[in-house]
Parts: structure tokens; sequence; C-alpha cells
């Protein structure tokens, strides 16, 4: 197990916090509540965000898609994503992938007694270190399609790197994969800045929908396309007029598609 340094903020433990789970400590708390007085919205984002890949793992569950890889996946809340992959899809197969420890510790604990469940400790940002990770190999067959997740991940990457992560991960899948991809649209101009400080991080990156689009380029968007969480779930699309507190969660899914 890793060595748990409570003295300060985790960002894994901070998010769990604002999803409402139960894995973090009074540091991680106190940091989130600093971050809600500059942002109130971000509680509700962060919530809408897990409904958004609630909703779109099971439209990938139907499509006969039974393998997933978690990227950047973060401390675990109840239902855990398998959790909620495995109620449309008993035997499917999950690979949870983070570089923090902490993170690690928690899903490969899980994975020791669930079969079919893995956990990798890897930078996502390295495929090739991902893809050479035994877990990995154990329980996904990279000649089937499967689903990447990069789910609440990119504000915290720079555009280009962003799209280096998703085209090369869809580069190696085969014809029918899927990924499911989610960002924080921020509309509060100074508050990236600040998010950035609080975070602990260099640079809060606002990925705005031109740049989601270029990711799913080549791949064939699942509708109703680009669009906030709340209307991708009710299948409305766009992004809503009035942004409401400080922005919103905009979030799509594609498919990639046989080749010409």
């Amino acid at each position: 197990m890793p060595t748990v340094d409570a003295s300060k903020p985790n960002n894994a433990r901070v998010y769990s916090y604002l999803l409402g789970g139960k894995d973090h400590f009074a540091i991680d708390r106190e940091a989130a509540e600093r971050m809600l007085v500059h942002d109130p919205g971000l509680k509700r984002r962060a919530r809408l965000n897990r409904a958004f890949v609630t909703g779109a793992t099971k439209r990938a569950i139907r499509a006969g898609i039974d393998q997933f890889i978690d990227l950047g996946s973060g401390l675990p809340v109840h239902p855990w994503v398998h959790e909620v992959i495995r109620l449309g899809s008993p035997l499917a197969r999950v690979a949870y992938v983070d570089s923090d420890p902490v993170v690690f510790s928690h899903t490969n604990a899980r994975a020791a007694v669930e079969e079919g469940i893995v956990a990798a400790l890897a930078d996502i940002r390295d495929l090739d270190a991902v893809l050479a990770e035994p877990a990995i190999h154990s329980a996904i067959d990279l000649s089937e399609p499967a689903c990447i997740i990069l789910a609440a991940v990119s504000q915290l990457l720079p555009p280009a790197q962003v799209a280096e992560i998703t085209a090369g991960y869809m580069r190696v899948m085969p014809a029918g994969s899927w990924l499911i991809f989610s960002t924080e649209h921020i509309t509060d101009h100074a508050l990236p800045s600040e998010l950035a400080k609080l975070y602990g991080v260099d640079r809060f990156y606002d990925h705005r929908q031109e740049v989601i689009a270029s990711l799913f380029r080549d791949l064939d968007l699942v509708e109703p396309g680009i669009a906030e969480a709340r209307r991708w779930l009710a299948g409305l699309g766009g992004v809503p007029a009035e942004p409401g507190q400080s922005g919103y969660v905009l979030c799509a899914a594609g498919i990639k598609p046989m080749a010409s």
C-alpha cells in the first residue's frame, strides 16, 4: 500500500468528496470547499459528468461493447464504473488506469477480488506503457472493439496533449471501438486561473466545442453529438443558452468506423 499523505490535498480525494464519495480527509474537504467558494457550480458539474459517463457506457453496452478502459479513473465512488457497466453486461471487462498510487491501491484491491476487473498504475499520456501493462493484457482483448473513457481529465491537459491521447488510443483500437469524452467548459474567464491554483497545477484548460470536434474528426459521433451533459443525456444536443454557474460539462461519444 502506498504511503498516504494527509497533510496536503490530493486531487483524486478532492474529486471524490465532490462526488459524494468517502475516500477523503479533512484537508481534502477544506480544499474542495475553498474551490466551491470560487466556483459554486463545481460539485454540480462533477456529478453531471458522472451521470454522462453512466449514460454513455449504457449506450456502448447496448451497441455490443463489453470491454472498457477508464483512463484517469480517479477514486471509486458508489456505484463504481464497472458496477454500472455490469448491470447491462454482467461479463464485461473493465480496466482502471491512473497514475496516482492512492487511486491504484483502491482499484487494485477491488480487482483482486472481482474477475474481469483490473487496475494499472500508469500515466495515460504514455500509450505504449499503458498497453504494455500485464493487467491490461489480462482483461482487454485489443483485437476486439473496446470503449475508451476519458472523462473529466482533459481540463488538466493542454489541447495538443489531449488530441495526442485520444488519437493514439483510437488508432490502436479496432473498428467499432468507442470513445467517451467529457471536459469542463468554463464560461467565467477569470475562473481557470483560480482553479489552477486550487488544484495545484500550472494551468486549468478550457476545451471549447471546436477543440472537442477535432478529437472526433475521424469518428462517427453518437447522437446527439457534442453537447452539454444534461442535454446529451436527454438526447437534445447543443449547449445551454444560459450556462448557469460558471460553466458546464461538455461531452461526446464516438465510434471508430470501418476502414474505407
